[in-house]
């Protein structure tokens, strides 16, 4: 017999695993050429693959006792009691478990066009295409339900820079771009809640 609130554990949940890992390879290629000013073109790819294994929760059942207690009218000699599993691995609790990757691949190209030396413009157009995964399938859904294509994520970037005297001391210069931020695996696990518990 034990005092009220006894527990054997102090806590039985515990991340066994919330490995994410990222992989990047990225080349690109230079040509250089002169009409109208001098040219430096530049075209590139990226592939970035991110990965998410996951299994955390509850190690093993949690067992609740109702000393004296009815459930619907109904009791044991002493109350009654509620274990809590899952389906999946029996002996636990409630879990959240995941093993999920994704190939994401960015193109661009660029010129810096010097017209003279004093005037440099930069133009650019970069462009991705995303998938973002589900950590669960389950009833049918898709692996990868929210998508983008390379014409969903075109980001277009133009610059310049002007040498005021045309000695390397004072310029003046901009840039205006679209940029894209690549999603977080956190985002389908928690924010859209695409975890999958067990």
């Amino acid at each position: 017999q034990r005092v009220t609130n006894f527990q054997t554990d102090i806590d039985n949940n515990l991340s066994v695993k919330d490995v994410r890992t990222r992989l990047n390879f990225q080349g690109d290629a230079t040509y250089y050429a002169s009409f109208a000013g001098q040219h430096t073109f530049k075209a590139g790819v990226q592939v970035d693959r991110m990965a998410n294994q996951v299994d955390t929760g509850q190690l093993g059942n949690i067992v609740n006792l109702y000393w004296g207690r009815t459930l619907g009218g109904r009791r044991g000699n002493y109350g009654y009691y509620r274990v809590r599993s899952n389906g999946v691995d029996p002996k636990r609790g409630i879990v959240t478990t995941g093993d999920v990757s994704v190939n994401n691949v960015g193109l661009f190209i660029q010129d810096a066009w010097t017209i003279n030396n004093k005037l440099t413009i930069n133009v650019g157009l970069r462009t991705e295409s995303e998938e973002v995964p589900a950590f669960s399938t389950e009833g049918g859904s898709s692996s990868t339900p929210i998508t983008f294509g390379f014409a969903d994520k075109l980001a277009p970037r133009v610059g310049a820079a002007y040498d005021i005297f045309g000695d390397g001391k004072w310029k003046v210069y901009g840039s205006w771009g679209i940029f894209y931020d690549i999603f977080k695996l956190e985002l389908p696990r928690g924010s859209f809640g695409g975890d999958k518990w067990l």
